[in-house]
């Protein structure tokens, strides 16, 4: 009787446009999470993020052991995907000193990996890329 009530359509459907909304969210959180940033040291690293999350969900993933810059390299050779002047920004973030990035910098370089995906993709690629739940297998491994 309890499973009655509980396994309703309308409970299901429910629960499934919860679950749909969450993945949705999560997606736009790694892609243009680094727009809401406070700091440029925060905005860089989320901008990484969003770079290495769209490289992971075309099936590119960062190796294991696999530095940024080697990452950067292999995505520019295997699909001219172009994040090197970010991966050099979010370098210089981490090992560098505090607010060593400009927003001027780092909007620039998310212009330019997103030009170098964009004009290697199709229309149907890069809206298949967002919906792919690869990336969201990474979280936190970035």
């Amino acid at each position: 009787a309890f499973l009655d009530k509980v396994a309703t359509k309308r409970n299901v459907l429910s629960l499934f446009i919860v679950l749909l909304l969450s993945y949705l969210l999560s997606k736009v959180w790694l892609r243009f999470g680094w727009k809401m940033a406070g700091s440029s040291d925060v905005k860089v690293r989320r901008a990484y993020i969003a770079y290495a999350s769209l490289a992971s969900d075309i099936g590119l993933p960062r190796r294991i052991g696999e530095t940024r810059h080697e990452y950067a390299s292999r995505l520019i050779s295997t699909r001219s995907f172009d994040g090197s002047a970010l991966t050099k920004l979010t370098e210089k973030s981490v090992y560098g000193q505090t607010n060593a990035v400009h927003d001027s910098e780092i909007d620039q370089a998310v212009s330019e990996y997103i030009g170098s995906f964009d004009s290697g993709q199709s229309k149907l690629k890069r809206v298949l890329a967002f919906l792919s739940p690869m990336s969201l297998k990474r979280w936190g491994k970035w």
